[in-house]
């Protein structure tokens, strides 16, 4: 269709320009959580952001470890490697969240082999 195209474009063009007003807007948001942030925990506005980044990637690792768990898609090993725990960890972990644990007989005797050495 002829004006299909032409209207796709437009409405590229409109979320761009929105994009570019929001942008601004995220920065001042940001800037004013991580002062706050700072002022909270005593630390200069740089150490903060350093500290939500390292933070914020955990949390991320892990939402994203649980998730591929649950699902059946990585093992308790491979999760916990993700989210970067050991499998001890791993086991505190899925209690306070309530998950059921699964180990395999493989992964039991590696961890076993790996204890031993």
């Amino acid at each position: 269709m002829p004006g299909c195209e032409s209207k796709r474009a437009s409405e590229r063009s409109g979320r761009e320009n929105l994009n570019i007003l929001l942008i601004p807007i995220i920065f001042v948001i940001a800037e004013k959580e991580i002062n706050d942030l700072a002022e909270l925990l005593g630390v200069s506005k740089d150490e903060a952001l350093k500290l939500a980044i390292k933070e914020g990637i955990k949390e991320l690792r892990l939402r994203k470890a649980i998730e591929l768990y649950v699902t059946g898609k990585k093992s308790m090993k491979q999760a916990a490697r993700i989210a970067g725990v050991s499998i001890a960890e791993w086991f505190e972990i899925a209690r306070e969240k309530g998950l059921l644990v699964q180990i395999s007989p493989e992964e039991i005797e590696e961890e076993l082999e790996a204890f031993s050495d």
